[in-house]
């Protein structure tokens, strides 16, 4: 996730409270970039798709994020190569890269603002959320930063209430397949899950909306059952996580 050789030389080349400053800007764009890249995937915006992840794969190969450069330049690739479902497909797993990224590059950041000789790559032994494929708790923390913590269990329960209501209507409609309506229910419903950080929900949404716009219908009830149990999935964290978020809440300082 991180070059440290990257940093050290930076460090060098400019002063370590210097390149503290430079990658704390660093990583505030690149969480827009990524920001901007999941609004495209869920508009299916390839040339916004393109043109985001050529300049967070620039930024990220001079910051020493290697693995979200080399994603995001995969995913450029593939939208200047004609391949948009693939880029679509691989920009779905884009933030759940990029948090992790991130989050080790501002551990590095700090430690080599203080001493130098700490920019070594980061193992995988460094205390860390980890991102889940399932529910991202990293991208609801975020959230709340974003807007307020008292705001997110408000959001959270209408998240819940709209996608119960898309996956239904996604159930409903698969038969007799009724395509148009399929599509766009999924099309909705990536979009909400990546906002939640629920990225195997949103995978698999678009899966499913790709597919009834390039007609390959043959599988499309095995993608609607993978959508209602990703979603039983997502809905179980869901309250795992705000319950753990009210004990937090109401633990003595």
């Amino acid at each position: 996730y991180v070059d440290g050789e990257v940093l050290q030389q930076m460090a060098r080349d400019k002063g370590p409270e210097i390149v503290f400053e430079l990658l704390k800007r660093y990583v505030d764009d690149a969480r827009k970039r990524v920001e901007a890249i999941q609004i495209a995937v869920s508009a299916s915006d390839v040339k916004r798709l393109a043109f985001e992840s050529r300049t967070l794969g620039s930024s990220a190969a001079a910051h020493g994020n290697p693995k979200l450069h080399t994603l995001a330049r995969r995913i450029e690739n593939l939208c200047q190569s004609g391949e948009h479902d693939q880029a679509l497909a691989k920009a779905v797993s884009l933030p759940e890269i990029a948090t992790e990224s991130l989050r080790l590059l501002e551990v590095r950041g700090k430690a080599l603002s203080t001493n130098p000789s700490t920019a070594q790559p980061a193992t995988a032994d460094e205390p860390a959320s980890q991102p889940s494929k399932v529910l991202d708790t990293n991208t609801l923390k975020q959230l709340a930063r974003d807007t307020s913590p008292q705001a997110l269990p408000r959001l959270l329960a209408a998240f819940r209430e709209e996608t119960n209501r898309r996956v239904r209507a996604v159930t409903r409609h698969l038969s007799p397949p009724a395509v148009e309506q399929l599509k766009q229910e999924a099309h909705s419903l990536k979009s909400s899950a990546g906002t939640f950080g629920a990225f195997e929900l949103q995978k698999l949404a678009l899966e499913l909306e790709l597919a009834c716009r390039n007609g390959e219908l043959g599988d499309v009830e095995e993608k609607v059952r993978g959508i209602e149990e990703a979603w039983r999935q997502v809905s179980m964290q869901l309250d795992r996580y705000l319950a753990d978020d009210a004990t937090a809440s109401t633990a003595p300082s």
